[in-house]
């Protein structure tokens, strides 16, 4: 069997931010992100930031999800994602969820050189828009 087409081509990235004993979230996370979640009292249900833009490589979707309890996934994956890590389920505490998806429509040829440049270009995306939603602080302690 031979690929005509490729038509949409993406990738989606999940990484949780959970902060040592010691810190909050306000040291991982900037305060665009943040929302009122260090500001109210009690305990919150969820705070959701979502971010779409069109770049020159595709469309970027950055959604941070704050909450209190245990880590989860994005609803849209409950279903049909992989197992979270044991190390994840065990805590139970603020965090966030940073999912970040990036993606190229438009019908081409097949070329398995382009549909590699545009992961590596759509990687690219994704890897900015984590930088920008996570303080120096927060990429220094985890290098």
């Amino acid at each position: 069997m031979k690929l005509d087409f490729t038509e949409c081509i993406g990738l989606r990235y999940l990484d949780t931010v959970l902060p040592k004993d010691d810190e909050s979230l306000a040291n991982h996370l900037e305060p665009e992100v943040l929302g009122l979640s260090q500001k109210l009292t009690g305990d919150l249900a969820f705070l959701l930031s979502e971010t779409l833009t069109s770049t020159p490589v595709g469309q970027l979707i950055s959604r941070v999800l704050i909450q209190d309890g245990r880590v989860g996934l994005p609803l849209e994956l409950v279903g049909s994602a992989p197992r979270v890590r044991p190390r994840f389920t065990r805590i139970d505490g603020r965090h966030a969820v940073v999912a970040t998806d990036a993606f190229y429509e438009k019908r081409e040829t097949f070329s398995l050189n382009r549909l590699a440049s545009r992961l590596s270009a759509l990687h690219d995306e994704v890897l900015k828009s984590f930088e920008a939603a996570v303080t120096p602080y927060a990429l220094q302690s985890w290098a």
